[in-house]
């Protein structure tokens, strides 16, 4: 008997969040100063194929300045309780990623508990290696593992939303500050 594998943290979460991201900038009815593309890609399991491929087939890679990364952006350690922890790491010499991140949780009382973790090499088996490979800073948000990680019953019961909708809303202004520099 097969199994459904939901992956609501991995990553469902993730991709929800670029969409209401994407949302977002389409109800400010401003157009930011800068092009943001919105991207959920496709086989990351299977070496990063979808991010992979847009980083090496895009026109001119040279333009992209930055990439925000949604890996598993919708779990607490405890399922049943919110602890608002979320690792932001990002690209050691974009020190901008962490400060704007920072700023924002405190200015809006976000709440989010956010662990800094600047990285000189900012690849790993996530999306964002595909970019930080060719020298383009990230940001990453991440939620951490979990029991449930790789398994059929990562369920949408076990996501914190507080959390999930505090990281939106970070991710959010700090991109629309990015975008309008």
């Amino acid at each position: 008997q097969g199994f459904i594998w939901n992956g609501a943290d991995d990553n469902a979460s993730g991709a929800i969040g670029v969409t209401v991201i994407a949302e977002a900038f389409k109800a400010t009815g401003i157009q930011p100063k800068r092009t943001v593309v919105f991207a959920n890609w496709t086989a990351e399991e299977r070496g990063l194929l979808g991010s992979r491929y847009f980083v090496n087939h895009f026109v001119k890679p040279e333009r992209i300045i930055y990439y925000h990364n949604y890996d598993m952006i919708g779990r607490s350690v405890d399922a049943k309780k919110t602890d608002m922890a979320v690792s932001l790491l990002f690209t050691d010499t974009w020190t901008k990623a962490g400060a704007l991140s920072t700023q924002f949780n405190k200015q809006y009382s976000l709440g989010l508990n956010i662990q800094l973790s600047p990285w000189d090499k900012p690849t790993g088996g996530s999306d964002n290696a595909s970019f930080a490979l060719r020298g383009i800073p990230i940001m990453w948000y991440h939620t951490g593992g979990h029991a449930n990680y790789h398994m059929p019953d990562d369920h949408a019961e076990y996501i914190d939303w507080q959390k999930l909708e505090a990281i939106v809303k970070n991710s959010f202004l700090t991109l629309w500050e990015l975008a309008n520099e």
